[in-house]
């Protein structure tokens, strides 16, 4: 997962911290390190602008990859992202009655939709990924309380899975540093970052079974009240395990 922050104002305001780099480390039994992500970030006139992301696979070297995503916002708005190595690939954001709509994703070989659709109150009820896939969405208050997951085929949709979350008390650390939640938009299946509140468990159960996929969240804040680091955990799944995620700030 790509992790970084935009700026909520169009203009750099002096003197204000920017997220200029995440590390994440996969941790084996015994907290050794496996896999690394570094992201790095460059920011224009107070806006994201550039995402370099770094994999490095400790144990073999020769797969760790690089590539360098770009933002492009229009009007304070998320409106593409572009791959420097990969002239075929744009992401493309479509807004109606000012919110997001669709987003289309173009490459080389494929074309694919996400849609979003909206309750009375103006909060995000059903989200369609791709063709075979789509969200409903539970609130409780102004966070996300819960979505179930179908499969859609030949226009039948079947619950496949549901995941439930609980929260802290602090506001939610993504729309806190991303402008117009950014993130978000690249992917409207992540859900909770869409909630007023940080999440701190995860429950993922798919239907049909008892095992569950369980991952839990800790934050811990710096001096300055920055987001200094992330720790997760995970139970169950194909991901079991645990991971830090560090982040560093200049000002600027």
């Amino acid at each position: 997962m790509l992790l970084s922050a935009c700026s909520s104002k169009d203009d750099a305001t002096p003197g204000k911290w920017y997220l200029t780099k995440s590390v994440s480390y996969d941790l084996e039994t015994g907290g050794s390190v496996s896999d690394t992500a570094i992201n790095l970030f460059k920011w224009h006139d107070g806006k994201l602008s550039e995402i370099t992301e770094i994999f490095w696979d400790i144990e073999r070297p020769d797969n760790s990859d690089t590539s360098t995503a770009r933002l492009t916002f229009t009007d304070g708005r998320l409106a593409k992202l572009t791959y420097a190595d990969d002239a075929d690939y744009l992401l493309e954001m479509v807004y109606k009655e000012n919110r997001l709509s669709l987003v289309k994703e173009f490459s080389e070989t494929n074309l694919r939709f996400d849609s979003v659709a909206y309750n009375e109150q103006g909060k995000v009820k059903e989200v369609y990924s791709g063709a075979n896939e789509m969200y409903k969405v539970t609130w409780e208050g102004n966070n996300v309380k819960s979505y179930k997951r179908y499969s859609v085929f030949d226009g039948v949709a079947t619950e496949a899975a549901t995941k439930t979350f609980e929260y802290d008390s602090k506001s939610n650390y993504y729309p806190a540093l991303f402008t117009d939640n950014c993130f978000w938009k690249m992917d409207p299946s992540n859900l909770e970052f869409i909630s007023a509140n940080n999440v701190t468990k995860e429950t993922y159960t798919y239907v049909g079974s008892t095992e569950q996929e369980v991952t839990t969240y800790e934050y811990v804040y710096n001096g300055d009240n920055l987001l200094a680091e992330i720790k997760i955990s995970q139970a169950g799944g194909y991901d079991a395990g645990k991971r830090i995620i560090k982040l560093v700030y200049t000002k600027q």
